[in-house]
């Protein structure tokens, strides 16, 4: 019976000429072959929020880490990630980064196969710098300039892309 379903009892071109089954078809008698089998409704993604920093200097970089080898985006150069705005308040005040409270740009979104990422980025400017030691294998500052030389998370190059757009440059020029 399954195999009727898959090869013959199709949505898009039933084939009910040759099905052994046509003359006992409730669907057939009843001219809803086109209707029938219904799609299989899609599960609603889950909705992941998170705040990333575009923190940037005097100089004009941002400050980039990169991600964990292992997980998403495992390796790629990213932007500082928060649960919530004020713990980006915090870590920027806690760092002596900056005493201004973080602007919100809007809310994107990113889709993975498995749920949707919301992603608010705050935009920070460094104000009172300090001589703090950085630590060059996780978080460094770049030059808009150099972005493209750098593995980059979609959504985070489209973001530098969109925010520094006369700085960008890609591979191509």
């Amino acid at each position: 019976m399954m195999d009727l379903g898959a090869t013959l009892c199709t949505r898009n071109k039933p084939l009910c000429e040759i099905c052994p089954v046509a003359a006992s078809c409730q669907a057939r008698q009843q001219g809803l072959t086109r209707q029938l089998p219904q799609a299989k409704p899609r599960k609603a993604l889950p909705i992941k929020q998170t705040y990333w920093l575009l923190l940037q200097d005097a100089d004009d970089r941002i400050l980039l880490e990169k991600r964990p080898p292992t997980g998403i985006w495992g390796g790629l150069w990213s932007l500082p990630e928060f649960d919530d705005m004020a713990a980006a308040g915090n870590w920027c005040r806690q760092q002596g980064r900056t005493e201004q409270t973080p602007q919100v740009l809007p809310t994107r979104r990113h889709t993975f196969s498995h749920y949707h990422l919301d992603y608010t980025p705050l935009l920070a400017r460094l104000e009172n710098p300090r001589n703090n030691v950085m630590e060059a294998d996780r978080t460094v500052w770049y030059k808009a300039a150099d972005f493209a030389l750098l593995g980059l998370p979609t959504p985070v190059k489209r973001l530098l892309q969109q925010h520094y757009p006369e700085d960008y440059y890609d591979e191509n020029g």
